[in-house]
């Protein structure tokens, strides 16, 4: 089973504080227990200290960019 590690980071736009949950690395969990952690990165700066485990996102189709664009390959 693999979970997120996110931190909270707070923004503001259009005069409102909001949330957004950033990715920081993977929990590796096998025969339910913690077996691994990889950060791919520390949080600095506007940072509490706390990291959050959570189940992660599932991944969207995004279009490839054949699909987004107009522009004729070279």
């Amino acid at each position: 089973m693999i979970k997120d590690i996110v931190f909270r980071q707070t923004y503001e736009k259009d005069g409102e504080e909001k949330v957004a949950w950033k990715k920081a690395g993977t929990l590796f969990i096998k025969d339910g227990k913690v077996t691994s952690i990889k950060l791919d990165m520390i949080p600095a700066g506007n940072w509490d200290g706390w990291l959050n485990v959570f189940d992660p996102k599932e991944k969207e189709d995004k279009p490839t960019p054949e699909e987004t664009t107009d522009i004729e390959p070279f």
